[in-house]
């Protein structure tokens, strides 16, 4: 096993989600395993029993008799509530499942109705078609000698990628197991020992899995528009294709586990090298008894197709060697082909040809992009800029992205370099009292006692001074002997003992590894807040323990500005990026000081207030940076004058319509209603609409947080309830919103909402 993926599945195991099943002393999925202990043992009538077998494939008619009918809404219950606990797309999931967390056994995109009909079968029948739905089943029944790892595609591919064999179910509990051995795995409960694997398995995905999104297929013979129009393709449809995709054996593999992963894949229609149509593909068959199985006219109502003859999909000239069953199909803003990345370096196909998709980007995010360089390219120019806007527009997040972008180009973002590091055992093991130090300008240091915190040093001309060790060791590590003009307290005597250590034991000295900076080194973010001062920022006092005795001393010293400006002019191969959130809450003015100047000419030295070590020289280096956001509602913050502002270059970041992508849903309709509120009659003359208007973050709910629709809703709810109205109420009370809207006052159009 390679070093790396040995050191990952070590820090996983070390987080916190596995170390709670390591220690978890009931099985993991207990309810799960009850739920379907009750589902097989209830009983129902001979009548019953006939009907749901008879009945097992249409699930749209079932679930409205689990609803209505008296004895099947008990089964029906039984039944949804396994369903529930195995796969997290499954309908009524939030309803049936019992735990805090809503967990499953997977995200398996398996359909109600191929549950539903597989779990009938298995309870009255005792048997199983290959496949999720069996793995499932099998897992909860012998949690021991199965794993929550339910796609028989992601198995082969663990298997190849990762265990170097062929998929052999037989031996695929030995493989898996075998393959953690080393890492000596011992869990309270022996029943979760095989979900922790899985666990950890999907967390090191990188290393074995393979995916693509779908296949780009050129075809520009137009039937794509009767398909849109075809008012019988509301629910499904087919289409067919007489070849099969780039790769055949490994693209069919990879379309199966994008089904399985994602619920369908895409299939892109492109002629000219430009994207026009889409369609969503949710099954495929590639032969008459692939097509037999799949008994498509049972499971989907309303399909617009060819039939049941796998011979029947056919223009006359050409056969379909692959059909496709499809959900939907659009058109779409063109997009061109050079915008897609192809599975195994392929490139676009030839015409009738179809070719493995890895990803692509859409016409929103190259616009995106665009405008990203162009905030980039300014910030370059510029040196700093304001993000402003509206609450809820994502100006701190856009501020961390633009710093990403910056760094990520940095020369020495992932390298680390070896270090001579000293330390204060090194120092006492290493001095003895009486010896002689050579210090400046011909003076020389006699050591006269090695405290606990301190070395007490003299000289011929003066009494007894006691460096910390601490100060020692900095002078060390920054080769501070080397600046000229430091002077005043104990530093003749730290730099003598610093340079003494570098020129006689740098040979000796062990070496630490030292990263030579990541994304926390090269960006901070702070927030500034009305009493944030010059002192807080730049330069400042402040009060410390004396190591060389007792009480307090007082010492100058740099503070968050002023010392990432001195990182980044120490190291001018890398950009550094300073994000200011909420930066007119203070007073720019006062906190900046003699900095309005720098900002403008960077490399330039200006004078602070403030000597640290002997120099009041402060520079703004022209790596560094600054990001402000500004919040463009609030008008209880402070004032940024002219010059300040001829400084920063302004960026407006205003509310936008957003669409649900692949870690987003987006709620459109409530965006609609709420901006309709911010017009002309409806926001007081003093305010302008755009710096007012609420954004589009408080209409998003990420989805990690809301596995199906219906928490996505209720998550919907809770924003609106407890974020968007309060926001809007707080503005009535500004007299921001002001007057009526649709014919009652505003306060009362907004409750309703």
């Amino acid at each position: 096993m390679e070093l790396k993926l040995k050191n990952r599945i070590i820090t996983i195991l070390n987080s916190e989600t596995i170390q709670s099943i390591l220690h978890l002393e009931e099985f993991y999925f207990q309810k799960a395993k009850d739920s379907l202990d009750y589902f097989l043992q209830l009983e129902v009538k001979d009548e019953t029993k006939i009907f749901l077998l008879e009945n097992r494939k249409n699930y749209n008619e079932l679930k409205q008799l689990f609803e209505h009918d008296a004895e099947l809404t008990v089964f029906g219950r039984a039944i949804l509530t396994v369903i529930s606990y195995c796969d997290s797309r499954a309908d009524r999931k939030n309803e049936f499942n019992q735990y805090d967390d809503f967990r499953t056994l997977a995200m398996a995109s398996v359909r109600m109705n191929f549950w539903v009909k597989q779990l009938i079968t298995y309870k009255f029948e005792r048997t199983f078609t290959n496949g999720s739905i069996k793995n499932a089943i099998e897992y909860l029944l012998v949690p021991e000698g199965n794993f929550t790892m339910l796609s028989e595609n992601h198995r082969s591919q663990l298997s190849e990628n990762l265990f170097m064999k062929r998929y052999d179910k037989d031996t695929f509990q030995n493989d898996f197991i075998n393959f953690f051995r080393g890492f000596s795995i011992v869990v309270k409960n022996p029943k979760n020992y095989t979900h922790l694997l899985t666990r950890i398995t999907y967390n090191i995905s990188d290393f074995w899995k393979e995916s693509i999104i779908g296949l780009i297929s050129p075809d520009g013979t137009g039937w794509q528009e009767n398909v849109i129009d075809n008012p019988e393709a509301i629910n499904y449809t087919t289409v067919w294709n007489h070849r099969k995709p780039n790769i055949p054996g490994k693209t069919l593999k990879l379309l199966k586990s994008c089904i399985e992963d994602n619920g369908f894949f895409r299939i892109f229609y492109s002629y000219d090298y430009t994207v026009h149509y889409v369609a969503e593909v949710i099954d495929f068959v590639i032969d008459q008894s692939e097509l037999d199985k799949a008994d498509w006219h049972n499971y989907y109502k309303n399909i617009s197709w060819d039939g049941d003859n796998f011979s029947n999909y056919n223009d006359g000239s050409k056969n379909a060697s692959i059909v496709y069953l499809v959900n939907r199909f659009y058109r779409v803003e063109p997009i061109n082909e050079s915008n897609f990345t192809y599975y195994a370096n392929k490139r676009y196909p030839s015409v009738g040809s179809q070719a493995p998709v890895i990803s692509y980007k859409t016409n929103l995010e190259i616009q995106k992009q665009n405008i990203m360089k162009n905030q980039i390219d300014l910030l370059r120019y510029k040196k700093q800029i304001i993000l402003q806007g509206p609450p809820g527009t994502g100006k701190t997040r856009l501020a961390k992205k633009i710093a990403k972008q910056l760094i990520d180009s940095n020369t020495f973002n992932t390298k680390t370099i070896s270090v001579k590091t000293l330390t204060k055992s090194y120092i006492q093991s290493n001095l003895k009292v009486g010896q002689k130090i050579q210090g400046k300008n011909d003076t020389e240091f006699e050591i006269v006692d090695l405290g606990k915190n301190v070395v007490l040093l003299k000289s011929e001309m003066s009494k007894p001074w006691k460096p910390s060790y601490n100060k020692i060791i900095d002078s060390f590590n920054n080769k501070l002997w080397k600046i000229k003009g430091r002077t005043g307290g104990f530093k003749s005597y730290e730099d003598a003992l610093a340079k003494y250590f570098y020129e006689n034991h740098i040979n000796s000295i062990s070496e630490e590894k030292q990263s030579l900076g990541d994304v926390k080194d090269f960006q901070k973010i702070i927030q500034f807040h009305p009493s944030y001062t010059y002192e807080d920022f730049v330069r400042g006092i402040v009060a410390k323990p004396n190591e060389e005795g007792e009480g307090i001393i007082y010492e100058e010293e740099n503070k968050t500005l002023a010392k990432f400006a001195e990182d980044a002019s120490n190291d001018s191969y890398n950009n550094y990026v300073l994000v200011i959130d909420e930066i007119n809450r203070s007073n720019l003015s006062s906190v900046l000081g003699e900095l309005i100047y720098a900002l403008e000419y960077r490399g330039e030295e200006v004078e602070s207030i403030y000597s640290v070590d002997s120099s009041q020289k402060l520079i703004l280096p022209p790596n560094l940076y600054i990001i402000g956001t500004m919040n463009t509602a609030d008008r209880s913050v402070g004032h940024i004058d002219y010059a300040i502002r001829r400084r920063f270059a302004f960026v407006d970041v205003l509310p936008e319509k957003l669409q649900d992508d692949s870690e987003i849903y987006f709620n459109a309709n409530d965006f609609n209603k709420v901006s309709l509120l911010f017009n002309e009659i409806n926001i007081s003359k003093e305010f302008e609409i755009e710096a007012v208007q609420i954004g589009h973050s408080y209409f998003i709910v990420k989805k990690e947080d809301a596995k199906d629709e219906t928490r996505r809703d209720e998550l919907f709810k809770i924003k609106m309830d407890y974020e968007v109205k309060p926001i809007l109420l707080e503005y009535v009370r500004d007299g921001i919103l002001i007057g009526e809207y649709e014919q009652q006052p505003i306060k009362n159009y907004i409750k309703s909402l």
